[in-house]
């Protein structure tokens, strides 16, 4: 998930004992499950004490980097690993190279050129051209290793970076490809956030696409966890109000569990208003 001031070396934690969310179950929910912050981002919020009060009834994944020193500042948050590419993550789960405490992965498919070195972007050129293949294969040694994955392919792998056909808008492209249903699809595939933000200023827009989104997923797997996007600062022309924020997170809360919410520094407030405003 990118933001303009993304931290480098993003990790989504997630653990398979914290996801007894059936997919008849997400889809009724009145409110989010699921809640996904940085450790930054999670120990701000949760200053907030009505935030820090609802997330401790609910699932919270937090992200970090694999280097950091986290700190479970909500009761249910846990530690995870990020890697970039399907090889190599698949590569450092077989040969035991996690760091202690880890217990899931993220594979963060995406043309983001961040802050890794030597290379055009941190996303390796085979996952560009074939993110399905790789994630596969990181699959299949996280379901050996009984570690949760989540996938979370971003539409930029649309934008003519790798060898994924689009002659479209990036959202239409993912669609087509049916992306969300291929992923979900995947042998040990647990999780997939749907990487919207970039539609959030256009809550039409991002309604049709997560709900479209979702319904390839769940189609193609039935237990697969679907959470969605927000960012209170997404690499867009246009930032996000608190309103439309919230409207995107309302309309979709039919279709899926929860969501990741990128919070850039500085944007804690911004963030609370809309957890508050859906039930954190």
């Amino acid at each position: 998930m990118k933001s303009r001031a993304r931290l480098a070396g993003l990790a989504l934690a997630a653990v398979a004992a914290l996801l007894p969310l059936s997919a008849a179950g997400a889809q009724t929910s009145s409110k989010p499950t699921v809640w996904m912050l940085s450790r930054t981002a999670l120990a701000g919020v949760t200053a907030n004490a009505t935030v820090a009060a609802s997330l401790k009834s609910e699932t919270v994944y937090q992200v970090s980097n694999p280097g950091a020193t986290d700190t479970a500042v909500a009761s249910n948050a846990v530690i995870s690993y990020h890697e970039y590419g399907g090889a190599q993550a698949a590569s450092d789960v077989k040969g035991g190279k996690l760091p202690a405490g880890t217990r899931a992965i993220v594979l963060d498919q995406e043309d983001w050129k961040g802050s890794c070195q030597g290379s055009a972007t941190c996303t390796p050129t085979s996952d560009l051209d074939n993110p399905v293949k790789y994630a596969a294969q990181a699959a299949a040694a996280t379901y050996n290793a009984k570690l949760t994955i989540v996938v979370t392919p971003a539409l930029d792998l649309f934008n003519g970076t790798g060898t994924l056909p689009c002659s479209s808008t990036l959202d239409q492209c993912y669609l087509d490809y049916n992306m969300a249903g291929k992923m979900a699809a995947i042998k040990g595939a647990d999780v997939i956030d749907i990487q919207a933000q970039s539609l959030e200023t256009d809550t039409s827009a991002y309604k049709t696409f997560v709900m479209k989104a979702s319904e390839q997923a769940r189609k193609a797997n039935s237990s697969i966890v679907v959470l969605a996007g927000l960012s209170t600062s997404p690499n867009t022309p246009a930032s996000p109000t608190v309103s439309e924020l919230e409207t995107d997170a309302a309309e979709v809360q039919p279709y899926v569990s929860g969501f990741w919410m990128n919070i850039p520094d500085g944007d804690n407030a911004m963030a609370e208003k809309v957890m508050i405003a859906e039930g954190a």
